[in-house]
Formats: structure tokens, sequence, C-alpha cells
């Protein structure tokens, strides 16, 4: 859901009209709501991701202007950020490229679904027509089942009417049963279905053969099916052309794969095949509980210690692409692989299903380019807006691998949340000296033989030199930066020289006490993860420093009467995208909200080179 921020932003605060760049962006027939450097957000792009983003007051109209104002604004943010990571190159980093590349595949296959399967099939006026007739009925049947066909025909030759069929009594050899089902259109197995739906009141189906067995079946009385008689005419007839497509899309992508894959590379070796099942379904068996247990990430790890020495091993191999052990177990955490009820005992067959879907939809993917369809129209709109979104990323990234922080701010911010913290301290043997020259002189000593005590006293101004440099236990929040430097040297340790507005320094730990200590592995443990939210805390601040910087830099517009006409669902989605030859992702990707670089002067300093 989207976030509430403390702070209202004036509905036209920071809004420029910037007519000469909206004519341009009309030249091309494209109805645009910003302008953010050298592009344009368009009204169809604002659209879709406001819309299929989950938001939590566009209910209410008051809110509803100012939060698209809001969306805006982080969207403008977004892409300021894309802009300054091609900028710098992070658009041919390994790992922008390898996410890409991911991306590329999935809306490639998408749209190679989209020209053999979706285009390929036509829904007729008569298919609809009988759709619709038979979906106002449900069909209750009797059947006998067959686990084999030989049995089933055998029976059938002895059933004329409804009547043989009720008189018949079932040889136990033949393993048979008999029962009753209701039959509903839309529901059943297609061929289940026909055969039911052309049955009159005395006949007797011929054998049909279903799943993994074979069926007879006779109608017993045809009922009134609400769910689609109580719809509109329409309606009615718009549930049924689509699920009339469904159903001929599904058949066409069989027949499409079929011929696609034939005689296409995938396996995967038997031996380690089962290695790997026999792992997985031993980790299930210690974690599960009722009703059902998904693969954790540490589960997944617990499945790579039974799989040691196995890890970089090829488990599956798809035309031109390969997964490893590790990949392959990554990738089952990554998508929650789940088990439930007796299913624990048949994990090696459903880790078969997996994998095999994985092949078959990898190797439409490598089909897809094949065919160029990753350069197509279609594909590039599409994969436009997960570019920008993936390029801020970049940026964000980068600001966070540049962002730094001393012990002695994590301690600062340690005792801003608990006053009662004891503060760690340190004690420094520190030379200090006038002049470069004289800390050379001070080093040629220690060459010769002397220790760093004697250098002190021979050389030192400080105040402490003739105790041969020793400091008082300091606090590390105290004489900067002797003490925050300090705090992250190791006992013995030397440090310098460095420069300061008096002269120069060169300084070595003694010892450590509170806090600092080694084996105080509590302490260790909360200012480790003071350590993580100070960093992410400073990444974020200078993230939005950052994007005002590139805002003034790169220049944006708000146009803000087309935004204020745009009109827009009041109700909050979370759309997916389901692919073609399966699997699913959303459809667009979220926007961070990021408006706080709305309210800060830009810095003189660089924070990205």
């Amino acid at each position: 859901m989207s976030v509430m921020f403390r702070r209202i932003i004036p509905l036209l605060a920071g809004i420029l009209l910037a007519a000469p760049f909206l004519a341009l962006a009309q030249q091309d027939n494209v109805a645009v709501v910003a302008r953010v450097g050298n592009v344009f957000i368009s009204e169809r792009e604002f659209l879709e991701r406001f819309e299929l983003t989950p938001g939590l007051y566009r209910h209410r109209k008051p809110q509803l202007e100012q939060e698209k104002l809001t969306f805006l604004y982080s969207l403008i943010a977004e892409k300021l950020l894309a802009q300054e990571a091609l900028a710098r190159g992070l658009d041919t980093s390994a790992l922008f490229r390898a996410g890409m590349a991911d991306l590329v595949k999935l809306f490639a296959r998408d749209e190679l679904y989209r020209q053999e399967v979706r285009q390929k099939v036509r829904v007729s006026g008569p298919e609809v027509k009988e759709g619709i007739l038979h979906a106002q009925q449900q069909l209750l049947v009797s059947y006998m089942y067959f686990p084999d066909e030989t049995g089933a025909r055998f029976v059938r030759s002895h059933l004329r009417t409804g009547k043989d069929f009720d008189r018949h009594v079932l040889d136990p050899s033949l393993q048979a049963l008999r029962d009753t089902a209701t039959v509903l259109w839309g529901d059943a197995d297609t061929t289940i279905e026909s055969a039911a739906y052309r049955l009159g009141a005395d006949d007797v189906s011929p054998v049909i053969h279903a799943g993994e067995g074979w069926y007879i079946l006779r109608l017993r009385r045809v009922e009134r099916n609400a769910r689609y008689a109580d719809l509109s005419p329409l309606t009615l007839r718009e549930r049924v052309e689509i699920r009339i497509r469904i159903r001929k899309e599904r058949a066409r992508e069989e027949e499409f794969m079929e011929e696609m894959l034939h005689n296409r590379i995938s396996f995967s070796p038997p031996a380690l095949y089962r290695t790997v099942g026999e792992a997985v379904a031993a980790v299930f068996r210690r974690h599960y509980a009722p009703p059902s247990v998904a693969l954790t990430p540490a589960m997944a790890s617990e499945v790579l210690d039974r799989l040691s020495g196995k890890e970089a091993d090829t488990l599956i191999i798809a035309g031109t692409t390969s997964w490893t052990v590790a990949d392959a177990v990554s990738r089952l955490a990554a998508i929650g692989f789940t088990v439930s009820g007796d299913s624990v005992r048949g994990v090696a067959a459903r880790l078969f299903s997996v994998f095999r879907d994985w092949s078959r939809q990898e190797l439409m993917a490598q089909e897809a380019l094949a065919r160029g369809l990753d350069r197509s129209v279609e594909v590039q709109q599409q994969l436009a807006p997960w570019r920008d979104h993936y390029l801020a990323g970049m940026t964000e990234r980068r600001i966070h691998e540049v962002t730094r922080i001393s012990d002695a701010e994590v301690f600062a911010y340690l005792l801003s949340t608990d006053a009662t913290l004891p503060v760690p301290e340190v004690q420094l043997r520190v030379l200090r000296t006038l002049t470069a020259r004289d800390m050379q002189e001070a080093f040629h000593f220690m060459e010769q033989g002397g220790t760093f005590a004697d250098a002190v006293r021979q050389y030192s101004v400080d105040t402490t030199a003739a105790r041969g440099g020793i400091t008082p236990w300091l606090a590390i929040t105290e004489r900067p930066p002797l003490t925050a430097i300090a705090a992250g040297l190791d006992s013995g340790q030397f440090y310098g020289p460095l420069r300061d507005s008096t002269g120069f320094l060169y300084v070595q730990l003694l010892h450590k006490r509170n806090g600092l200590r080694e084996g105080d592995t509590s302490f260790a443990g909360r200012f480790g993860r003071a350590s993580r939210e100070l960093l992410d805390m400073k990444s974020r601040r200078a993230t939005t420093l950052f994007t005002a910087q590139s805002a003034a830099r790169q220049g944006y517009d708000i146009y803000a009467d087309r935004l204020k006409m745009l009109k827009v669902t009041t109700l909050p989605m979370l759309a997916y995208r389901f692919l073609g030859f399966g699997g699913r992702m959303f459809e667009v990707p979220f926007v961070s909200p990021k408006v706080e670089w709305l309210d800060v002067e830009p810095p003189r300093e660089q924070i990205l080179p």
C-alpha cells in the first residue's frame, strides 16, 4: 500500500508552466503531464503506473488530487535518478544488464505468445451461441470410470440405452467404479463436457479418455445454472466468449509448444535430480507443519548443506541455458515452492513438473529472442518503465555504496535512542608535530630502532609527551577526529600521519573498553544493527539531496491543468501480468514515494562523482 507523508505538499508547489516543451510533445501526438530533463511523462504512463499501484485514499475526493500530485513528483524523482544513471554509465554494469536480460526474456516470450497463440485464435459466432446455451445449464450425470481402455470398451459394447447403463453390474476384476457428478460448462474437462452436453435422455456416451482414465457417461437430468443464467445478456455473452477464448488458447499453446520443442535440448541428469529431490524432501519432512510449508531461504540453505560439494553441478539444461544445483534451489525459494498434506512424499514428482515448466519457458524465450521479438516496438514500450525503474535503483545503489558513517556517528545514534548506553572509550598514544619535517624526523628515528614511545617523548609537542603520549581514557564521541578514527582500529594498530589545524598527528590505539571490547557480542549486535539503520537513513538523505541537485541541474515541468483534468480510477489495485507460456509478474514497477527532495536546498558539494 502507499505511504502517508507527514507533510502535505501544496497542490501547486514547484509547478512550472513550459509551453514550448508542451508544444514539442504535442507535435508527436503524445499527451503529457510532465517533462523531466529531456524526457516526457505521458498521460498513459502516469495512468498505468498510478492506477495499477495500491493507494490508501484514492476513494476520497479531497485527497485524490493531492495523491496524484504526490505520485507524479515521485515519478519525476525516478526519471531524474534514471537519467543520472545513464550519464554515469550505470546501464553498462553487470548487475543492471543481468536484471534487464531477465525482463527482456519475459516480455519477448509474452510477445511470442501474443503472435503465435492469441492472434491465431478466433471465436466464432456459432461457438458463442452454443456456449451461451450450455452455460445456462448444469448437468447431473452418472458415470463409469475405468483405469484402462480395454475394460471400458468391453463394457460399452454391451450398453445400447440408458436403461442398459443402469442395469449393468461391473465386474470387480475390471477395477472400475460408478458414481455421479455435476457438469458445469466451462469448469469440466473439455472432453467430458463436450460428450455430456451431447447426451439425450436415454443416451450413453462413447468411451471418453480424460485425465488418467476412461469414462462412460449417462445423463440424469438438466438443471438451470444460476451462475450464468442470472447474468444480463451482454455480460453473459462476454463471459462465454472469454471462456471459449481461454480454452482455445490453451489448445493452441499446447500445439505450438509441441511443435517448437520437438528436438530441443532439455534434460536433467537423473542421478543428480534424484539426489536433489531427496534433499528437498528431507528438509520438508523436517519442517513440515499443516496445512502447507513453503521453502524459505533458511530451508534452502539447509538443502544446500545436504548437497555440499554438488552446488556447482549442472542440474537443468534448456537449450543454451543451464542452472546449477545452487541456482535451482535459490530459485525454488524465490518462487515459494510449497508442499501441502501428503504431497511432501511426492516432492520429487512436483520438482519434475516445476523444472519442466522452467525449461519450456526458457526454450520459448530463446525462440522469441532468435526471432528478434525483444526489439519489437511493443516489447520496447513495455520495457521502458522497467528500465527507468532499474536505472533509478542503480543510482540509489551507487549512492548507498559511497555513503560512509563513522563509529562515532553510530554511537551518537545509539545514545539518541538509549541515553543509558555506556559510551565505549579508547586510550591512545599520540605523536603531534608542528611540521611535516618534524614528523619525518620522528619516523626516521623509529626506522633506526627507536620505539614509538621514545619518539613521542623526543619529537611530540602534545601535552601528553612527558608520559609517552598516552592519553587518558576518552569517549569515542569526544576529541574528533582522533577518537572516531581510533574506534575503527584494533589494539596496537597505528594510523596516520594526518593533518589538523595545529599540525600533524600519528596515533596508536593502546586499549578499548566497554562496548568495543572483544567478546561483547550483545553490544556488537546492537552496534551492527545501529550501523545498518544509520547507513540506510544517511543513504536516503543523500538520495534526497542528490535528487534535488539533479532537479536543479536537469529541470522539470509539471503541466498542472492536464494533470487535474486527467481522470483516474479510484479503486486501489495490485495488477499482475500473466505471461504467455506460464508465469506472472507485476504489471508495472512500483513507484516509491519520493517527495522530500522538493523541500531541501540542493547542496553545493558533489554527492556522486
